[in-house]
């Protein structure tokens, strides 16, 4: 607010000043979920894990915009790498931004099934956006709860979060996840957990015996092939071999 005290003969001269609401700024949001740790299994050796992350720009439920990491399979300590880059779009002025996280447990064969949540209210930094122009947080961790688990810790997120202007951000591009411009920062594409035998695993099966299986599976296909493209070359057309 603004106040001026004026004597009656000044404010004949002086025009009422037009009271207007702030002009929008836009900005993007650059988040990046890296890893989480102690993330607890439920009713399995192992717990595939994946990340949910809704922006929230007022607060309200049916204006969110959800994002999701990709999984990390099989893991036993609670451990999950993703180096996973998201972006939203940042509109000021506006009442209530929030990020609200959520850890799930991918099934196969069932819904996916909540572990823990956090959230982070954006509100304080609007007003360093609008001081400085931009926003950096380095990485940090954030512990996850659940509703119906008062008190019980359920495990950490480890993230970092970015605001930058619109126009610096169409002029400095990045790409979602590990998508090209891999830049600001660099984003290694994890390897841990996304292989056929931690899939195998978490899904419930024995990867050793599996794989026993699949090679001689495999024997055998090559077998049948084989032995289908000799008598090919004997009986249906044993001319080919000549032929020049």
């Amino acid at each position: 607010m603004f106040l001026e005290v004026l004597t009656p003969e000044i404010a004949r001269t002086q025009p009422v000043a037009k009271i207007e609401p702030p002009k929008p700024a836009e900005y993007e949001i650059r988040l990046i979920i890296y890893e989480t740790f102690d993330i607890p299994r439920i009713n399995q050796d192992s717990v595939d894990i994946f990340v949910k992350a809704s922006y929230s720009p007022d607060g309200w439920s049916g204006e969110e915009i959800v994002k999701t990491t990709d999984t990390h399979l099989a893991s036993e300590d609670g451990y999950g790498i993703f180096n996973w880059r998201m972006k939203f779009p940042l509109t000021l002025p506006c009442s209530f931004p929030r990020i609200r996280f959520n850890v799930y447990d991918m099934n196969v064969f069932a819904s996916d099934e909540s572990i823990g949540e956090a959230a982070i209210s954006l509100r304080r930094i609007l007003k360093k956006l609008r001081t400085e122009g931009k926003f950096e947080q380095a990485p940090r961790r954030i512990s996850l709860s659940h509703p119906n688990q008062p008190g019980k810790h359920l495990g950490e997120i480890l993230y970092s979060l970015q605001i930058v202007p619109k126009h610096e951000a169409e002029a400095h591009p990045v790409g979602e996840a590990q998508e090209e411009p891999n830049e600001n920062p660099y984003l290694q594409k994890p390897k841990i957990g996304r292989g056929i035998g931690d899939f195998l695993k978490g899904a419930g099966f024995n990867f050793n015996i599996w794989g026993f299986f699949s090679a001689r599976l495999l024997k055998i296909i090559i077998g049948f092939v084989a032995s289908g493209l000799l008598a090919i070359v004997l009986f249906v057309k044993p001319g080919i071999l000549t032929k020049t």
